[in-house]
């Protein structure tokens, strides 16, 4: 059971589909016993419900990263990795028309609406974010690529990342330094999708780039948590060998060791 504690104007209201626990704290405060997974509409007493939600409107176009979910806060030292060496196709544009192609369709992040190249942090993790450059490449896909990693003991792979085709999880595999190893799943949203896995979105587009030019689709890269297991210390990753949906990463950190 969850408790959820709202301030209200006076003569609030709690109204719901089913009998529901709630009491007034004084104060204007209202606390109100959920369950997991439900959501409640506050209503004036009196006023009817009208549940409808339609999109907000841009005004006037912002910095659009920077959308934390729920995912856990990093608990030890962040070590950033370097994926350059396995980057193996461009999924940013600069302008029109696309010099790359993220779904196979043509269409591709807008560069201008992206973080700058270097450190970006997002929900308490510094990530390397690749460069927009036209032509240059910024993201792996995930067909079997073997990444090295710094040594160490590491308890959460953090990733940024997005599908194209649809929604996808697959298995990784991570290699140890006494010669063992073990599968992680790597799931992943698709990139005009809200998240299914979990996922917080840090990177959120006003649109997408086409052959015809801008496209008004928002488009998302997403934060994935993966846990890894910290007793034993890691050297590589082996990512999964997809072809559709395919996965893609532009950015990879490991939480809670110190590399060697």
């Amino acid at each position: 059971m969850t408790v959820r504690r709202v301030r209200v104007a006076p003569g609030g209201a709690a109204p719901t589909d089913r009998p529901l626990s709630w009491q007034h704290l004084g104060d204007g405060v209202i606390s109100i016993d959920i369950e997991k997974g439900e959501d409640v509409i506050v209503l004036s007493a009196g006023k009817a419900s009208n549940q409808d939600v339609d999109p907000v409107a841009i005004s006037k176009p912002a910095k659009p990263w920077g959308f934390v979910g729920v995912l856990p806060r990093p608990e030890g030292p962040v070590v950033p990795v370097d994926l350059t060496a396995v980057f193996d196709n461009d999924r940013f544009t600069q302008g029109t028309p696309p010099d790359g192609n993220f779904d196979g369709s043509g269409y591709t992040y807008p560069a201008n609406e992206l973080p700058p190249a270097g450190n970006f942090r997002n929900g308490g993790v510094t990530f390397l974010f690749p460069g927009s450059t036209d032509g240059a490449k910024n993201n792996v896909t995930l067909r079997g690529a073997v990444i090295a990693v710094p040594h160490g003991h590491y308890r959460r792979l953090r990733l940024l990342g997005a599908c194209h085709g649809g929604s996808v999880g697959a298995d990784a595999v991570a290699a140890y330094a006494d010669g063992t190893t073990g599968t992680v799943t790597i799931s992943l949203t698709d990139w005009g999708r809200t998240p299914a896995y979990g996922e917080a979105v840090a990177v959120l587009t006003t649109q997408r780039i086409g052959t015809a030019g801008p496209q008004n689709f928002p488009v998302r890269i997403f934060h994935q948590v993966v846990d890894l297991d910290p007793a034993r210390e890691l050297v590589s990753l082996k990512l999964p060998n997809q072809s559709y949906p395919l996965m893609h990463l532009f950015a990879m950190s490991l939480e809670g060791g110190s590399g060697s």
